[in-house]
Formats: C-alpha cells, sequence, structure tokens
C-alpha cells in the first residue's frame, strides 16, 4: 500500500473520528404540534439546547452538538426521561441548516396556519407522545418484510452480553439471519406470513405456537415480539439503517 492511500485513510480516520462532534437524536415526528408537546416536558434548561431539523417532510429533534461522546453521555439520561429512545449519534448535520428551540417556539404552529390562529400557545401533556409512523397502516404485513432487509437489536438490554446486532435479510420466502454483533451463529430459514404473523419453518415444519407479531411501527425502527405458547418472550427492534442500530447500541452504558 502507497504513502499516499496510507495518509488518506489515516486522515478519513481522524477526520470522522476524533475530530467528529457528537449529539443526542431525541426523536422523529410527522406532526410539529405533537413534537413541541414533547418538548414542553423537558427540564427548562434542556430545552434550549434541542436543535429541529426539518428532513423529507419529517421533523426530527436533536440536542445540540457537544465536542465528544462523554459529554453527551452526561445529558443522554436527562433526555431518556422523555424521550425513552434517545440516542447518541456523531452530527452529520454540521453543514445542514438548523433551528434553534427559540426560533421554533416562536412559531409554534406550522406556517400554513392563518395569523389569527398564531395565537394558539402549545400546551404541556401528561402522557409520552411516542412518534408512530402514519405511513404503515397503509402497508401490508407482506410489504414490511419481503424483499426487505433489517437490522435487529434487543428492545430491552440490561447486560454487557445482551448487546446483539443482527442483519436480517428477507426474500420471497427465506430469511437469512448474519450476527455483526455478538455470537449467535449465522442461519438461513424459510418463513411464512399468516393473519399478520411471522412463522419461521423448521425442518419443513411450522409450530402454531411459535411466531412473532408487530408490536409497534415508528419511523427509525418497528418493534417485533416474539410468542411462544401464548406469552410474549421477548421483543427485537428492526432497525431499517445499520447506522440507527449501532447508535443505539453505542448509547447503553451499564454501571
Amino acid at each position: 500500500m502507497s504513502k499516499s492511500i496510507i495518509f488518506t485513510l489515516l486522515f478519513l480516520y481522524l477526520s470522522t473520528n476524533v475530530y467528529a462532534n457528537f449529539i443526542i437524536k431525541l426523536a422523529t415526528y410527522s406532526h410539529k404540534q405533537n413534537l413541541m408537546k414533547q418538548v414542553t416536558q423537558l427540564d427548562k434548561n434542556l430545552q434550549n439546547k434541542i436543535i429541529l431539523i426539518e428532513e423529507e417532510h419529517l421533523y426530527k429533534l436533536f440536542s445540540i452538538s457537544y465536542k465528544d461522546k462523554e459529554e453527551a453521555i452526561n445529558y443522554l439520561s436527562s433526555y431518556q426521561k422523555i424521550f425513552p429512545d434517545a440516542y447518541i449519534m456523531i452530527d452529520k448535520y454540521k453543514h445542514t441548516e438548523k433551528k434553534s428551540l427559540d426560533i421554533v417556539l416562536a412559531l409554534q404552529v406550522d406556517n400554513n396556519i392563518t395569523n389569527k390562529e398564531k395565537n394558539i400557545s402549545i400546551l404541556p401533556v401528561q402522557d409520552i407522545l411516542q412518534p408512530k409512523n402514519p405511513e404503515y397502516p397503509s402497508l401490508t404485513f407482506e410489504k414490511l418484510f419481503k424483499n426487505r432487509t433489517y437490522f435487529l437489536s434487543p428492545d430491552s438490554i440490561n447486560t454487557p452480553s445482551e448487546r446483539l446486532l443482527i442483519k436480517a435479510s428477507f426474500e420471497e420466502n427465506n430469511v437469512s439471519y448474519t450476527t455483526l454483533i455478538g455470537n449467535i451463529p449465522p442461519m438461513e430459514k424459510k418463513y411464512i406470513l399468516r393473519h399478520n404473523r411471522l412463522y419461521l419453518i423448521n425442518h419443513n415444519k411450522i409450530s402454531p405456537s411459535q411466531y412473532s407479531t408487530i408490536d409497534t411501527l415508528l419511523f427509525e425502527y418497528m418493534v417485533v415480539a416474539r410468542w411462544f405458547k401464548g406469552k410474549k418472550i421477548h421483543k427485537m427492534r428492526y432497525y431499517k439503517k445499520e447506522e440507527d442500530a449501532r447508535s443505539y447500541l453505542d448509547s447503553i452504558h451499564f454501571d
């Protein structure tokens, strides 16, 4: 390998790691009103440390940028009290136009609302509003799985050994699992979809008491529950993007 190539690779590593800034991804909403209601529950000091980005007709909420990951970790648990799915990620929006919370609160409502209606205030809410994806109800169960690739992680992680990342590639009739983090061997299974349930086929047989269902549909991922004999035994997050799944795992810390 030539010296120029080595220098280029070293420069890219330093640019993306040593000098990277970190932000906390809080949530993605399709309705600004619901997002702002959620923001009112944050501690007053944190409300001034929020950035809003409109991207692909969605409103994405982030913390301000932190100089290193350790500084972001110090704030993560405070944000998670209101946004449970908040996670740390490298700030890839450095050169994107951002709106601070002060600007957003000054608007309070969407721009297409009349001047008379702009005096409407956004009141705090008591319950946490889950940013469910309105696109999903129009998708059939088959379209959510067939010919799609997801990156799977446990929905709840309590110990370091539970940190898993598995790539699941669904084809027409087969699904292949490749472990990216963890010690689970790769495998390939046939599957069928019936009555909004996912069944895996073992030795050309289907067990009616073992299947998976969709618990929750969000923008970045969906939660899939595994059932056995009428009991829900565990839940997995099916992320659309690997970087979102890795950011989620990297944000989990143990004392």
